[in-house]
């Protein structure tokens, strides 16, 4: 019950009794960035982008880390199949400092549509969040910045592209210089519809739209 794959090893194995041996099952090259990734429940984090382009299922497991011979940390990874990305913590980065606030608004009702009775009046919830990243170190930082991906929300027109989007997260890549600070705008919207009966509208409602110009001739 569940995912099944096979590694044919392609040189000959020979164990001799009482003994063991570590085999080498897949050797090849995966595709792998180095980035940055922060999202508001956990501080910046090195983290390599990878793309499984070794053709075969990596199992799940442990990683090292190794830059120049040099070990710079560890993580642990879920099974991934062939040309999917994921993205591997594997240590802090202290070097990226990131700040955000946020806001919410609500707009008046956008629109409105009358038929058979019932009045149907539609306002946009808004939430903006701006996000200050730092980077004190001497080497420029692919920052991953990563923001909620709530039911019903969406994001604005003026937002940024996210570099990818789950179920869980839209996932935006800021380029930071060394020793510069960049910054990132994320602005979401929720519509929210609003149902009456036309019998059953009252002074205050009927003024409130007035208020807001919303009440045509036709209306």
């Amino acid at each position: 019950a569940g995912d099944f794959f096979e590694y044919k090893i392609k040189q000959k194995i020979t164990i001799g009794k009482n003994q063991s041996a570590l085999v080498p099952i897949l050797q090849a090259h995966i595709d792998a960035e180095k980035v940055t990734l922060w999202n508001a429940e956990s501080a910046p984090l090195r983290a390599l982008w990878i793309k499984n382009t070794s053709g075969q299922v990596l199992d799940a497991g442990s990683f090292n880390v190794l830059e120049a011979e040099t070990f710079v940390g560890e993580g642990v990874l879920e099974t991934i199949h062939p040309d999917e990305r994921r993205l591997l913590s594997y240590a802090g980065d202290a070097a990226v400092h990131v700040k955000y606030t946020d806001e919410s608004s609500e707009k008046p009702f956008s629109r409105i549509r009358i038929a058979k009775g019932i009045m149907l009046m539609t306002k946009e919830e808004h939430k903006t969040n701006k996000f200050t990243i730092r980077n004190a170190d001497t080497e420029p930082r692919q920052v991953v910045v990563e923001y909620p991906a709530e039911e019903g929300w969406k994001l604005s027109q003026g937002t940024p592209q996210p570099e990818e989007s789950t179920e869980s997260y839209h996932r935006f890549r800021v380029p930071v210089d060394a020793g510069k600070t960049a910054e990132l705008t994320v602005e979401v919207v929720h519509p929210n519809e609003v149902r009456y009966e036309l019998t059953n509208l009252d002074d205050d409602e009927v003024g409130l739209l007035v208020q807001q110009n919303r009440v045509t001739t036709a209306m």
